[in-house]
C-alpha cells in the first residue's frame, strides 16, 4: 500500500470470506466456504492453531515435534480448501497476502485469531527449500477489506486520497499505570523510537499514561502520520498490579463502548472473571485508578478523532504483548489508522523494539511503501540469533497490498521522499542495559540473566570496532566478574543471556538473608565509553523463591532427589511397598513393570499394570504418614521488595522439623518420587501448592506431543487468549493449558495430591480425591511444572550442602 489511493471498489471485489492471494494472484485463493459449516471449520482451526503457537516452547526445540506439526497444518489448509496444487503455488511466493473482510468484531473473528504467519509458514517450509538447504523466506501480511452496509447493499469502504504532509507526525503513547515504571520501564523504547525517526523530517510528540478522552483529543489536535504505542497490555499490566498493589487494588473497566461507564473491580475479582479479561490496554482513569479499556473502545475513540483529521494516521504500531488479534486490525477496522503492526502473544521486548525501528527506517528509507519495509524488516529479524521462531509480527493493512503496476506506480509518484540523514563518519553502538533489581541463587544456578536486557546495536556492524563488557558483581568481600570482548556480527546483538557469573563465590552460596550488592557494568569500544553505571542489586538467599513471570519457573530446582532425607523415607517405605503390592521382593522399579508395549495412544490402559506405578506412589505416602508424622507450619518470613517469595525447607529440614507449608510437603513428595524413577510434577494453585504423577512415562510422551484438545476445551484455552504463552518454557504449562491438564487428569493418566493430607492423617485415596476437589472447574489453576522436562533442559537440584540452606 502506498500513500496515496483512489477508490479501491475496482481492485477489490467484494470478499465473502477469507482468500489467500499472492503477486500471482491478488484476489485468492477462497480458504473454507463463507457457510456456517466453512466458519465453523474455520473456528476450529483457528482455536486449535492459537493454542499449538502459544504452546510453541513445548516442540519448537525438537525437530521431530516440529516435522508432524508441518504435516499437521498441510492438512488444516487441506481441510481449509487449500489443495496441494495451490499450497505448491504460494511456496513459491515470497510474499502471502491473507485478505479477510471485516463488518464488525463479533462476525469473522475466527480469520483474525488465527496465526496464519506460523501455519503458511509450516506448512511450506519443506516447499521452499532453496539450493542450501534453508528454506526461502515466507512474509505474511494481512489484509482487511472493510466493508460497510448502504440501503441493504455491502459495499468496500473507500479509501480516503492521502499524501504525506511535508513534515510527517508521529505520537509516542505510553500505555504504563505508575506502579509498573520500574519493572517495565519505556525510556530506552523512546529513545530507539526517536532514533528511527529522522530528525529534520518528523515532529514527535510524547503522550504519557493518558485518558482515553485525552488520547482521543491529542489524536485530534496533533494529527499524527504515526502512532506508537508502548507499555503493556491489559492481560499482562492486571497481572503485574496484582502482583506489586495486591490482589485488593481497584481498577475501572469500560465496557467496549467508548461512552459506557466504567466499573470498579478488584484485581483479584477481576482476574477471576475470564469474561472481564479482554484485549486492550490500561490508560488512566477517573481518580488515577487504572482504567481498562477494550480494544473496541480504543479503536472507536481513535476513529471519532480521525474522522475530522486531514490526514489520518498511516501507521499505528503496538509494542505489547497479544495486540495483534484485536488491538491492530480493530484499529484498521473501524476507521482509526490505514495500516497497524501487533504481535500475536508474548514476544521479546528488545526484539520488538529492533523489528519496529527497522520498520521505520525501511519506511523513510523506501518513500512510505509499507508491505516492502515490513518485509525487509521481518528478513532481518528472522536473521537474528535471538528471535523465537513461530511467533507472529502481523501487519494489518486496510488497503490493497497487491495492486496492479499500473496502480503501483501512480502511488509512488506522489510520495514526497524525505532526504536521507547524512551518515556519521564511523558507526556507533547503542547500548541497552535494564538490570534486574533482585535475583535469587536459582536463577543464577539455572544460568539466568542478571538483566532484563543487555543489547548492542549498530547499523553498521561490519565498520564497527569491537566492544569489551565488564560486568562486575560487588558482594563486599568479594566480586564476581564477566568479560568479554565482542566483535559485532548482527545490526543487533543481545547479550541478555550470555552474561553469567561464576557461582565459585562463597558469598552468593551461603546468604542466609537478603543482602544488597552493587551491579558495575562498563561498556567501551576503544577509548570510547558506550555506557558506564552501577546499580543496586538485592541477592535474595539460596532457599527463596519467587512466584513470578521470571523466577517462579525455577521451581523444579527446589525437588532434591539427593537430600539425606529422601533415601531414608525411600527406605522406611520399602516395607509399605512389599505389603500394597502383595509381593515380598518387590521394589521400586518405576515404570519398569508397566511395559511400554503394553499402553501407547489410544489404547486400552492395563489398570492391573499401572497399579504397580501407584503402589510405589501410595509406599511414599505411607511412610510420610505413620513414619515422619508431618504438622502444618507457616513459612518462615521473606523480606523481598515484592509479594510473591518465600522461603522454602529442605526435605531434610521438614523431617528434623516434623512440619511444612504446602509447598514444602509438595516438593518433598516430588523429590521421592522423581528418586524411585516416577515422573513428578508440581500443581501451583492461586496460594497454594500439591505434588502430582504421571502414571506411566509414555502419558507424558503423550502430552509433550500436544495432543489435540476437544473443541470445547479448546474454546476454554481460547478465553485466555491474552494471558501469558500457555507454555513459556518446556517444562512449565501456564493458565491456559488448564482444558488440556484436565483432560489427562480425567483420562486417569496424571493424577493430583493433596500432600497437606499428611498433616491431617488422611488416607492416600482421600489425598487423590482431595487434589481433584482443589482443582476443580480450574479456576484457581496457575501452572503445572513438569519435572522430568525440567531436568532435560538442565534445570538442575541446587546443590544445597548438608540438606539445608
Amino acid at each position: 500500500m502506498g500513500t496515496a489511493r483512489s477508490s479501491p471498489q475496482a481492485l477489490q471485489p467484494l470478499l465473502g470470506g477469507v482468500h489467500l492471494a499472492s503477486a500471482a494472484d491478488r484476489h485468492g485463493r477462497s480458504v473454507a466456504e463463507a457457510s456456517d459449516d466453512g466458519r465453523q471449520l474455520l473456528a476450529q482451526q483457528a482455536l486449535r492453531w492459537t493454542y499449538v503457537v502459544r504452546s510453541r516452547q513445548r516442540w519448537v526445540h525438537d525437530p521431530a515435534l516440529r516435522e508432524q506439526l508441518e504435516a499437521s497444518a498441510r492438512d488444516s489448509l487441506a481441510a481449509l480448501g487449500v489443495s496441494e496444487e495451490a499450497l505448491q503455488a504460494l511456496a513459491r511466493e515470497p510474499l502471502v497476502v491473507v485478505r479477510m473482510p471485516y463488518r464488525h468484531e463479533a462476525l469473522g473473528w475466527e480469520g483474525r485469531v488465527l496465526p496464519w504467519e506460523y501455519l503458511l509458514a509450516a506448512a511450506t517450509r519443506g516447499r521452499r527449500r532453496s539450493p542450501t538447504g534453508r528454506p526461502r523466506p515466507l512474509t505474511v501480511i494481512r489484509e482487511l477489506q472493510v466493508q460497510l452496509e448502504d440501503q441493504g447493499r455491502w459495499t468496500v469502504r473507500s479509501q480516503p486520497r492521502v499524501s504525506l504532509p511535508s513534515q510527517p507526525r508521529a505520537l509516542f503513547v505510553t500505555a504504563l499505570p505508575p506502579e509498573l515504571r520500574t519493572t517495565w520501564p519505556v525510556d530506552a523504547e523512546l529513545a530507539q523510537f526517536r532514533r528511527a525517526l529522522p530528525a529534520d523530517v518528523v515532529a514527535l510528540r510524547v503522550l504519557d499514561y493518558p485518558s482515553l478522552d485525552e488520547f482521543g483529543q491529542v489524536l485530534r489536535d496533533f494529527q499524527p502520520t504515526l502512532l506508537h504505542i508502548a507499555g503493556v497490555d491489559a492481560h499482562q499490566g492486571l497481572r503485574e498490579l496484582q502482583r506489586v498493589a495486591g490482589g485488593g487494588r481497584v481498577v475501572q473497566v469500560l465496557g467496549s463502548d467508548a461512552g459506557a461507564t466504567p466499573r470498579d473491580w478488584a484485581l483479584q475479582a477481576l482476574l477471576a472473571d475470564r469474561h472481564q479479561r479482554v484485549d486492550g490496554l490500561l490508560l488512566r482513569g477517573s481518580g488515577g485508578r487504572p482504567q481498562l479499556v477494550p480494544a473496541q473502545a480504543l479503536a472507536r475513540a481513535a476513529a471519532g478523532a480521525a474522522r475530522g483529521a486531514e490526514v489520518p494516521v498511516y501507521l499505528t504500531t503496538f509494542n505489547v504483548w497479544n495486540s495483534a488479534a484485536r488491538l491492530a486490525p480493530l484499529m484498521v477496522g473501524e476507521g482509526a489508522s490505514l495500516a497497524a503492526v501487533g504481535f500475536q502473544d508474548a514476544f521479546d521486548d528488545a526484539l520488538a523494539e529492533f523489528m519496529l525501528v527497522q520498520l521505520l527506517q525501511g519506511l523513510f528509507a523506501n518513500g512510505f511503501d509499507l508491505p516492502r519495509a515490513f518485509e525487509r524488516a521481518w528478513l532481518i529479524v528472522r536473521e537474528l540469533p535471538g528471535a523465537v521462531d513461530a511467533t507472529g509480527v502481523t501487519l494489518w493493512a486496510g488497503a490493497p497490498v497487491l495492486a496492479p503496476p499500473a496502480a503501483a506506480t501512480r502511488r509512488r509518484a506522489v510520495v514526497p521522499r524525505p532526504q536521507p540523514a547524512v551518515q556519521r563518519a564511523a558507526p556507533s553502538v547503542q547500548c541497552q542495559v535494564e538490570p534486574l533489581a533482585e535475583l535469587n541463587y536459582a536463577a543464577l544456578h539455572n544460568g539466568q540473566p542478571l538483566f532484563r536486557q543487555f543489547v548492542l546495536s549498530c547499523d553498521e556492524p561490519a565498520r564497527a570496532a569491537p566492544v569489551d563488557v565488564d560486568v562486575v558483581l560487588d558482594l563486599g568481600t568479594e566480586q564476581v566478574r564477566f568479560q568479554r570482548h565482542v566483535t559485532l556480527q548482527l545490526q543487533r546483538e543481545k547479550l541478555t543471556d550470555r552474561i553469567h557469573l561464576p557461582l565459585a563465590a562463597d558469598t552468593v552460596r551461603s546468604i542466609r538473608e537478603a543482602v544488597q550488592a552493587t551491579l558495575r557494568v562498563r561498556v567501551a569500544q576503544g577509548e570510547q565509553v558506550l555506557h558506564d553505571d552501577s546499580y543496586r542489586l538485592r541477592l535474595l538467599p539460596v532457599d527463596q523463591w519467587r512466584d513470578n513471570a521470571h523466577d517462579g519457573r525455577w521451581l523444579p530446582s527446589f525437588v532434591l532427589p539427593r537430600d539425606p532425607a529422601v533415601s531414608r523415607i525411600v527406605q522406611q517405605a520399602q516395607r509399605y511397598n512389599r505389603v500394597l503390592r502383595d509381593d515380598p521382593s518387590a521394589g521400586f522399579e518405576g515404570y519398569q513393570g508397566v511395559p511400554f508395549t503394553a499402553l501407547g495412544r489410544g489404547a486400552r490402559v492395563d489398570e492391573a499394570l499401572l497399579r504397580r506405578v501407584d503402589c510405589q506412589v501410595e509406599a511414599v505416602w505411607a511412610a510420610l504418614l505413620h513414619d515422619a508424622r508431618l504438622s502444618y507450619i507457616n513459612p518462615p518470613p521473606a523480606y523481598s521488595e515484592g509479594r510473591d517469595s518465600q522461603r522454602l525447607r529442605t526435605p531434610s529440614a521438614v523431617q528434623a522439623e516434623g512440619s511444612g507449608t504446602c509447598i514444602d510437603l509438595a516438593l518433598l513428595f516430588a523429590a521421592c518420587l522423581e528418586f524411585i524413577d516416577i515422573h513428578p510434577v508440581i500443581f501451583l494453585l492461586d496460594g497454594h501448592a500439591m505434588p502430582g504423577w504421571w502414571r506411566h512415562a509414555s502419558f507424558r510422551d503423550e502430552y509433550l506431543g500436544l495432543r489435540e484438545m476437544s473443541q470445547a476445551g479448546l474454546a476454554e484455552a481460547a478465553a485466555d487468549t491474552g494471558a501469558d504463552p500457555a507454555q513459556g518454557v518446556p517444562w512449565q504449562a501456564g493458565r491456559a493449558s488448564w482444558p488440556e491438564v484436565a483432560t489427562w487428569i480425567q483420562e486417569r493418566k496424571l493424577v493430583p495430591l493433596e500432600a497437606v493430607k499428611l498433616t491431617q492423617h488422611g488416607g492416600f485415596i482421600e489425598a487423590i480425591e482431595a487434589g481433584i476437589g482443589a482443582l476443580g472447574a480450574g479456576n484457581r489453576f496457575e501452572s503445572l511444572l513438569d519435572i522430568m522436562a525440567a531436568r532435560r533442559a538442565l534445570v538442575t537440584p541446587l546443590p544445597l550442602i548438608g540438606g539445608g540452606a
